[in-house]
């Protein structure tokens, strides 16, 4: 029996749709590439990174610092910002020994909803050819975008948007607050920001060091979360801040030899995560584990974002 021939008038099956897929075998790697100079924070290209720290830790100063950096050799930097003006950052630029070149690399947004806008940020960066683009701070931001920093659907909502903006473009640098008192450095708020970051770097005085115009402090920088291990070590860094007279500053960043600062012998968060590490079973959200520590609810919660990293 002749098998009959299939009909030229009859409608071809529809597939169904897949998903779109590339071998691993054919991506071509990428590495991250630092754009700061070995004389400031350490930030690269497509990563996104934070510098968190209580008021007058020298965050902002440590922001400026890195935006003059990348200026003055050449690059365009975008600054988004709600709580300093254009003026403010002039002020701050001027006391660092800005050259009027870098001062024109150097673009200032007033802080609105448009800062997290992945269109038109990505193509203001395509515009300057930008090699770095500031939020200062998180809470202006959210405030602007979003219900509450503590929300964390919201606050996911937000960071995915500046995760987008620096996909494989410039560097994202974000200043932002903890919690005082909590004993640690890592963002306020919902653990999707710390979640979200590539790098997020603490910022805190060094013991006995006070924030002058004539006298020196200093700030320790530590190492709170590196997800790709870009800086090959967790070693601390320290900003020496060397008043010159006049309302001038000269930032230095040196790499600190001895031992790192995160979770420090005596840190009650360092006695909280190996707690919780020691569950059986372990929590299944911060909730969980605060029902069952008991204990400060802000201290817990950091100590469960830490110990979901280091998962």
């Amino acid at each position: 029996m002749t098998p009959a021939e299939p009909d030229p008038t009859s409608p071809t099956p529809l597939k169904p749709p897949t998903l779109k897929t590339t071998p691993l075998s054919d991506v071509v790697p990428v590495d991250a590439v630092r754009v700061s100079s070995e004389k400031a924070i350490p930030l690269w290209l497509g990563q996104l990174v934070a510098l968190v720290g209580e008021g007058e830790s020298g965050k902002t100063w440590l922001a400026c610092h890195a935006v003059l950096d990348l200026a003055e050799a050449g690059h365009h930097v975008i600054i988004c910002d709600g709580e300093m003006s254009a003026a403010a950052w002039l002020r701050r630029f001027r006391q660092l020994g800005a050259s009027e070149q870098a001062l024109g690399r150097a673009h200032y947004v007033e802080m609105d909803g448009h800062a997290k806008d992945v269109a038109l940020v990505r193509a203001t960066v395509t515009h300057l050819d930008a090699k770095l683009v500031v939020w200062d701070s998180a809470l202006s931001l959210i405030s602007r975008t979003a219900r509450s920093e503590n929300d964390n659907a919201e606050v996911s909502r937000v960071y995915d948007d500046l995760r987008e903006i620096v996909r494989n473009s410039a560097g994202g640098l974000i200043v932002d607050h903890t919690t005082r008192g909590s004993g640690t450095l890592i963002s306020r708020g919902a653990t999707a920001k710390f979640n979200a970051l590539d790098v997020s770097y603490g910022v805190r005085l060094t013991d006995g060091s006070v924030p002058g115009k004539t006298n020196d402090w200093t700030s320790t920088i530590s190492v709170e979360k590196d997800r790709h291990g870009l800086l090959g070590d967790r070693q601390d860094r320290e900003a020496l801040f060397h008043p010159l007279g006049s309302g001038a500053l000269h930032l230095e960043i040196t790499q600190s030899t001895g031992s790192t600062h995160r979770l420090a012998a005596g840190n009650p968060i360092t006695a909280l995560v190996n707690r919780i590490d020691e569950m059986r079973p372990p929590p299944t959200s911060a909730n969980k584990a605060c029902e069952a520590l008991g204990g400060t609810r802000a201290q817990v919660l950091t100590a469960y974002r830490i110990w979901k990293e280091n998962q």
